[in-house]
Parts: C-alpha cells; structure tokens; sequence
C-alpha cells in the first residue's frame, strides 16, 4: 500500500473515531441513569456504572451548593455532571450523577465513600430517595 493511501485510511479512521466518541457523549449525557436496587445495594446503570451499598449508608435530601475542583473521569454538559470527581473541601473524590446541577440531590454517604445523585425532576429524585430510605428500616 502507497504512503498516501496509508495516511488517507489514517486520517478517516480518526475522524470516525472522534465522529463516534462525539457521539457517545452527547447520548450518554441525554439519557438518565437507570437505578436498580438489589440486596442492599443501589445499582447505577450509567456510564459511569457504581455500586453503593446501602448498609451502613447515611442517605439525606440536600441543596448545599457543591463546588466542583476536578474532574477524575466524567463528562459535563450543562447542568448535567456524571462520573467521578473532586469537590471543595472533601479530601476524597466523590461520585456524581447529577442530572441537574445547582438543584436538590440525594447525598449518600458510606464510610469515606460520597455520592450525589438527581433526576430530571424533583418528583423522580424524591421518589428514589423514599425507596432509599425504604430499604434502610
């Protein structure tokens, strides 16, 4: 194969590549998580998939303001945050999946362990947060 078809078949494979990692984020940042609650356990099935367990959990509403300092490994646009990241004054990094920045969320805390988690809407964010609380007593 000449150099110039080489280079051709390079360049349209990275452009796909970049194509479809565009892609990639503008879906997974569109769809809401799905939430699975399973032996004590709440299942995030995202993107950023996660694992909490519920045991020993403290689970509390809040609407204190949460000032991100880093990105781990997530994506941001928006008012949606999803994946992991470090906030002002934890010293930990924390998991997010925040479908409305700025707005109430479930804070979720377990050991060292920090997570923050809304929906679409305050009515669905409640509505998971009472099963929350449900599988606690």
């Amino acid at each position: 194969m000449s150099k110039k078809a080489t280079i051709v078949i390079g360049s349209v494979l990275i452009a796909l590549i970049t194509i479809g990692l565009f892609v990639w984020l503008a879906v997974d940042l569109t769809l809401p998580p799905r939430f699975e609650i399973n032996n004590s356990k709440l299942i995030v099935k995202d993107s950023y998939r996660t694992e909490i367990d519920l045991t020993n959990a403290q689970i509390s509403l809040s609407s204190d303001k949460l000032e991100l300092t880093k990105r781990i490994a997530g994506t941001a646009v928006g008012s949606k945050r999803k994946g992991r990241y470090t906030i002002k004054d934890i010293e930990t990094e924390v998991y997010l999946s925040i479908m409305r920045f700025g707005e109430e969320y479930i804070f979720i805390k377990n050991g060292d362990k920090r997570y923050y988690i809304n929906l679409s809407t305050s009515e669905e964010t409640l509505e998971l947060f009472n099963k929350l609380l449900a599988v606690k007593e």
